[in-house]
């Protein structure tokens, strides 16, 4: 069971992202949100692909949102995760700090908002 978080900035930004996959489709598709660095937006990534890819732009240089590089401030609370098969890897979103594109700063929060099969 896949689920939804919201993610939010005191800049105004706000968007809902996709976390893992569906009951149909859980072991090809992991979605999780990802800092375009091409189109310098959040949006969501297929991890599972061979070559995640910008669901905005199709862009191919994406850092997921669990990379150290855009964490501030790792929380003490999960928000959602979710372990790749393959590689063993858990991804996971806490209710720490992030970055937000939207300001430049280490503002972007998430929620967790509801759950998908």
């Amino acid at each position: 069971m896949g689920s939804t978080a919201q993610a939010s900035c005191s800049c105004g930004y706000e968007g809902t992202f996709a976390i893992g996959g569906g009951e149909s489709d859980f072991m090809t598709r992991c979605s999780f949100p990802v800092l375009c660095k091409k189109c310098n937006r959040i949006a969501s990534a297929n991890l599972q692909a061979k070559r995640p890819t910008c669901s905005l732009c199709g862009g191919r240089r994406v850092i997921p949102y669990d990379d150290g590089q855009l964490v501030k401030e790792v929380g003490k609370e999960s928000v959602a995760d979710w372990r790749l098969p393959e590689s063993g890897r858990t991804l996971q979103l806490t209710d720490g700090h992030y970055f937000c594109p939207s300001c430049g700063k280490f503002g972007l929060t998430f929620v967790l908002d509801g759950l998908f099969d």
